[in-house]
């Protein structure tokens, strides 16, 4: 924006008085109420474009044009039908850091790195009564609740974190320290009722709200973000992800709310993949989508224990959670097997909930079952083939068997004494002998008879 040039679909307009630093879209559902773009310039004002989006608004194609060149001057005295601009005049005595419209009226807020209307928030050029925050050093980034707590976090250059109160701007509600540099970006999260704040130098803090306390801070999980250039972020509220950009993206995971369609929040929050009785401990232990190992009193219903994240993987920088899709107990019931999406299997002292030992059949391949006898560890899944491991809590390499099948084994069971029977998703059924791995018997639904 540095040529003070703004370019819109199909629309250019040039020759602004002030280079644009920052911008801001607002759309409305309601197709009858006019959308904004708020940008904010070099010179502390807002300007604001007003249009409606029907039918293209003032952007639809004209025959022979591929866009349309106009002067600021000339869209200010109404020479495009159907686009207004207004304009808030030295609001700031800086930069606009940043510009935000509320989305249940066209309630504006605007910052700036200085002292004086550091934040101001109001409706239009005729409004007297803006709100105004003032802060040492100034604003650089805020966040707002436009719930009935009418709360706003804001970022500042001095390393400092606030919280305020819109009706009561002369004193913030809580100053959160900590940061070790200025404020990139600061997130509100009204359902947790928790400040997320994310600081120049790639550390996150996580505030409580209630308690005004620090209650976790991330000093490596942007490390993958790349070289030190500046960083832009934006919060899905649908999927709870906030995306963090800069050479790299990164989207983080916000908090763990609980979908009310699948889980009241006791138990699991996804599918549940597999359910075991022990006959040891007279408890009834569950795995499922969710990543979770959760063991239950079958009599009460209630649970006892619980593991959380059981099988996880890094993505960009972010903890994800692997979904498991096998589990089975050894022959004395003392220890559980686990096998998730991503291949890895795990052995668990579930009682103490201590992961005993790390294994993998391939990467990024599902495990669908799990048999453990005694002195062997098997493992089937999406490689087609069986993975046999020594049934000992040290590290020790892994074996394949010989593959028999075209396409994905999806189950097997264990034939006392020493045959093991897998099935694919091809209708193909084979026998294999233990001692050997070797195949002595084969059929498909496909063709009736042994292959």
């Amino acid at each position: 924006m540095n040529d003070r040039i703004i370019l819109l679909d199909r629309l250019l307009i040039t020759t602004l008085d002030q280079p644009v630093v920052c911008m801001y879209y607002r759309f409305f559902q309601n197709i009858e109420r006019k959308s904004l773009l708020l940008c904010g310039d070099m010179g502390g004002s807002v300007k604001v474009f007003e249009f409606s989006s029907a039918e293209g608004g003032p952007f639809k194609q004209r025959l022979g044009e591929n866009f349309s060149l106009v002067r600021y001057s000339d869209v200010i005295l109404g020479s495009i039908n159907g686009l207004e601009v207004w304009e808030l005049r030295g609001l700031h005595k800086n930069w606009v850091k940043q510009v935000y419209c509320y989305k249940s009226a066209a309630r504006l807020a605007s910052c700036a790195n200085h002292s004086g209307a550091s934040l101001t928030i109001g409706y239009g050029p005729q409004d007297n009564h803006r709100i105004q925050f003032n802060v040492d050093k100034g604003i650089s980034t805020f966040d707002i609740d436009e719930g009935y707590r009418h709360l706003v976090a804001t970022g500042c250059a001095n390393h400092e974190v606030r919280l305020w109160d819109t009706e009561a701007p002369g004193r913030a509600l809580a100053v959160f320290t900590g940061h070790m540099t200025s404020i990139a970006s600061v997130l509100l999260d009204s359902v947790e009722n928790r400040t997320y704040s994310l600081s120049r130098d790639r550390v996150i803090r996580v505030w409580d709200n209630r308690t005004k306390e620090c209650i976790q801070t991330f000093c490596e999980k942007l490390h993958d973000l790349g070289p030190p250039v500046p960083m832009v972020t934006l919060f899905n509220p649908d999927r709870r992800t906030w995306m963090i950009g800069a050479f790299h993206m990164a989207l983080l995971k916000v908090g763990n709310v609980v979908d009310p369609n699948y889980s009241e929040g006791y138990t699991h929050s996804r599918p549940v993949t597999k359910a075991l009785y022990n006959t040891l401990f007279k408890c009834l232990i569950t795995v499922g989508m969710d990543s979770c190992i959760m063991t239950w009193q079958p009599l009460t219903g209630k649970r006892t224990y619980i593991i959380q994240n059981a099988h996880t993987r890094y993505v960009y920088g972010e903890k994800e959670a692997i979904g498991i899709t096998a589990a089975t107990y050894n022959s004395s019931k003392l220890f559980l097997m686990t096998g998730a999406m991503d291949g890895t299997v795990k052995m668990w002292n579930f009682n103490a909930g201590t992961c005993l030992r790390n294994m993998s059949i391939e990467e990024n391949c599902c495990v669908t079952d799990i048999v453990w006898i005694p002195g062997r560890i098997l493992a089937i899944g999406w490689n087609r083939h069986v993975t046999e491991w020594e049934d000992t809590t040290k590290i020790g390499n892994s074996k394949d068997w010989r593959s028999y099948h075209k396409e994905d084994i999806l189950a097997s069971v264990f034939c006392p004494p020493n045959t093991i029977a897998t099935t694919s998703c091809a209708g193909e059924l084979v026998f294999c002998r233990l001692e050997t791995g070797q195949s002595f018997k084969r059929f498909n639904v496909a063709v009736p008879g042994v292959v």
